[in-house]
């Protein structure tokens, strides 16, 4: 630290991890330095610091709770897996922090598997594996790529809510379906033409949607013959599947609208008010299929971006939350209906109480 009026130095203060940002402080005026664990502060005249220790996250990209809805999971920048439990939220996240350079991660509703996804095109790229939670030293299995797709990246990656199937969307448009349990490819679909940021299983299995990113456009797909079924009309940038695998519910320009499967036609729409007009991001129908949450994307005209709950049959906006500065990334309902969890794009996750707006919490 130095003493502008004189040019002189007066005291010299030590960072292990990360170099101090040069800055002009009042007089007596404490500093501080932040790694991504714990903060320290400095006193003018005193180096030894006050140290804090903390959580950083980075972005939540996707959420997911347990089945039993204990632990709440969180797919993080960085490549890092991180998991709370839910009756102690405010204690530190256990951590999984993947090394190798991969990108994607998936969560298994049922049991203790992730998926870790290749991002790099070199022949460790061309691997996904699959780990148990608690376990990071051998994975449980590995699944490579084609010889001649070894310049492949994987930008997303979903388990199916019920069974060992995998699927994963590359940078060139293709997806990739794999059985984990018979550690075989079961379908690899040309989907689209620019890379898939989002890939989603209808709870019974029976379907698959994917987006690309560009455009957006997004196609639903046959699980079990690998044909598509239809494209959706609209520019979708997230689709969310009702429990009963009936309905999904797309973000559209204005309005959220509610594509019937069978039928593959819309039949309703949920009008979205103007502060949400083309910001739609995030969608999650809540377990009893009544009501469905949707989060919207960063708009520089708001401060707080707006989480919304709509009961499904009347369109009805029951209660809005304003928490995230930033782009809401994903939304989960707790297995009983009784939490929604938001990962913001500011780095945050928050946990609403929605007993108060849902009656008997889907009962």
């Amino acid at each position: 630290m130095w003493d502008l009026e004189s040019g002189e130095k007066s005291d010299t203060y030590f960072e292990e991890h990360h170099g101090l940002q040069g800055n002009h402080l009042p007089k007596e005026c404490p500093f501080a330095s932040l790694t991504e664990s714990e903060f320290k502060v400095w006193k003018v005249s005193n180096s030894q610091p006050k140290t804090f220790s903390y959580s950083y996250i980075g972005v939540p990209y996707s959420l997911a709770f347990s089945q039993d809805g204990k632990t709440l999971a969180a797919s993080c920048s960085g490549n890092t897996l991180m998991f709370w439990d839910t009756a102690n939220p405010s204690q530190p996240p256990s951590r999984f922090k993947e090394a190798r350079g991969n990108f994607a991660f998936s969560i298994s509703p049922l049991g203790k598997l992730y998926a870790t996804a290749p991002e790099q095109g070199t022949t460790k790229g061309r691997i996904i594996s699959v780990w148990e939670i608690g376990n990071d030293k051998i994975p449980i299995t590995s699944f490579t790529f084609p010889e001649q797709e070894n310049r492949v990246a994987l930008y997303s990656s979903v388990f199916a809510p019920t069974s060992n199937l995998i699927a994963c969307g590359d940078n060139e448009g293709t997806l990739y379906v794999w059985d984990v349990g018979k550690q075989k490819m079961l379908h690899k679909l040309k989907a689209h033409t620019a890379w898939i940021h989002f890939i989603a299983f209808s709870p019974n299995e029976k379907q698959l949607v994917s987006i690309r990113h560009a455009g957006p456009v997004s196609r639903m797909w046959d699980i079990e013959s690998g044909a598509a079924i239809a494209a959706f009309p609209n520019k979708a940038t997230h689709i969310a599947f009702s429990p009963c695998s009936t309905i999904a519910a797309c973000c559209g320009k204005k309005d959220i609208l509610f594509w019937d499967i069978a039928q593959r036609e819309t039949v309703k729409a949920i009008p979205q008010p103007k502060d949400s007009w083309g910001q739609l991001h995030a969608l999650a129908f809540s377990p009893c299929g009544r009501y469905l949450a949707s989060g919207t994307w960063w708009n520089v005209w708001m401060d707080k971006m707006a989480i919304r709950l709509w009961e499904v049959e009347s369109g009805e906006n029951i209660v809005t939350f304003w928490g995230h500065s930033s782009d809401i990334q994903d939304l989960t309902f707790s297995p009983d209906g009784t939490i929604l969890a938001s990962g913001g794009y500011d780095g945050t996750i928050l946990l609403w109480d929605m007993k108060p707006y849902m009656d008997d919490v889907c009962s």
